[in-house]
């Protein structure tokens, strides 16, 4: 067995050495429980600081998917006027070309 009883006169085991032991046990188990509060307490924290980090990271990534639909808007504006002005260039330039045969 695992224990340090001594062996009582009538029976059993020396009561003092059975309580020695249960004290030293449970002195034990509290101090094994404490560590892992600890350690519980510790990774609840770094939870909650990498969820507020994720959240604002989603915040980041929301205003960065507006910016960029705001310049995909401003791009095929861009496009437009500079084909509506290519062609304007491209009639402009017809007639000149006619005329001039």
């Amino acid at each position: 067995m695992d224990h340090p009883f001594r062996s009582a006169a009538v029976g059993g085991f020396n009561r003092q050495d059975v309580l020695a032991y249960l004290e030293e046990r449970a002195k034990l188990a509290a101090q094994a429980e404490q560590k892992l509060q600890d350690q519980l307490d510790e990774v609840n924290h770094q939870a909650e600081a990498l969820r507020r980090e994720r959240d604002g990271l989603r915040c980041e990534l929301e205003e960065t998917r507006r910016e960029l639909e705001a310049a995909r808007q401003r791009r095929d504006s861009l496009s437009a006027q500079l084909e509506e002005v290519q062609r304007l260039i491209l009639m402009k330039a017809k007639p000149v070309k006619e005329t001039g045969k």
